[in-house]
């Protein structure tokens, strides 16, 4: 069974469009290590921003009889499989959840849920999506939730296709989440500009060395030194491991 994605989630889930979307060389590898990382303290959320934004056309009427032959339903469906591998991690936290590809699609991967608990689950993300638009609602309520600022850019950022612009991450997303992503930008210090809108899609371009350095260490830049950006005394949290700062100094130095 292969639906569309619903309108206001950007180009990202439109159609099999091929390899020219995925990202590619440094841009890819980082992409992959985000997707493989820590959960995070919010990962519902992160979840919760892929089913908003990639869920597919008709999810209101899925239900145990429309489930394929294995008994699954799609909860999203995006071309970009670290965004579907982390999305489907993130949701092991409260279901059994896997990855799938859509047809002879080879382009897009499917994010599938036991037909069993599916609404249970679509209960969940549609409660964490509220309670994040509650913690980001400004950009003063999201300085006080770093967590959760760094949860919606991280998803965001993997379902974002490639841009050939240097430097630069176009993300198309609907024009809720788009506010949601602004309002937490200052939080993590991130450059961005609004550059288009299309209908109920909005595109972001952000500055790609600021949000991949946030998504890797996950810094708060607000505590940040004023040299080299390192938090004086603080652990920097790399991607599944911890390096004390002396270390992350000595690495910098070498390269």
């Amino acid at each position: 069974m292969t639906l569309p994605t619903t309108a206001g989630s950007g180009a990202a889930g439109d159609a099999c469009t091929g390899a020219d979307n995925r990202p590619g060389g440094g841009t890819e590898k980082v992409l992959r290590a985000v997707a493989a990382g820590p959960l995070g303290a919010y990962p519902l959320l992160e979840a919760a921003f892929c089913w908003n934004e990639r869920r597919p056309v008709g999810w209101r009427r899925l239900g145990p009889a429309s489930a394929t032959a294995d008994r699954q339903l799609p909860v999203a469906q995006t071309e970009q499989p670290a965004a579907a591998a982390r999305t489907a991690r993130l949701l092991s936290t409260i279901t059994w959840s896997v990855t799938s590809p859509v047809g002879a699609c080879a382009s897009l991967t499917r994010v599938e849920v036991s037909s069993d608990g599916y609404h249970r689950v679509l209960r969940a993300l549609a409660g964490a999506w509220r309670d994040g638009r509650r913690m980001l609602g400004s950009p003063g309520l999201a300085a006080a939730h770093y967590p959760a600022a760094l949860a919606v850019w991280r998803m965001a950022a993997l379902l974002a296709p490639a841009d050939r612009t240097a430097g630069v991450l176009a993300i198309s997303v609907s024009t809720p989440a788009a506010a949601l992503l602004r309002s937490a930008a200052p939080a993590l210090a991130l450059p961005h500009t609004v550059v288009e809108r299309s209908g109920r899609s909005t595109v972001i371009r952000v500055d790609r060395p600021t949000l991949f350095r946030r998504l890797l260490t996950e810094i708060d830049p607000a505590a940040a030194g004023p040299i080299d950006g390192t938090p004086t005394g603080r652990p920097v949290v790399a991607v599944g491991r911890r390096l004390p700062v002396e270390s992350m100094r000595r690495l910098a130095a070498a390269g």
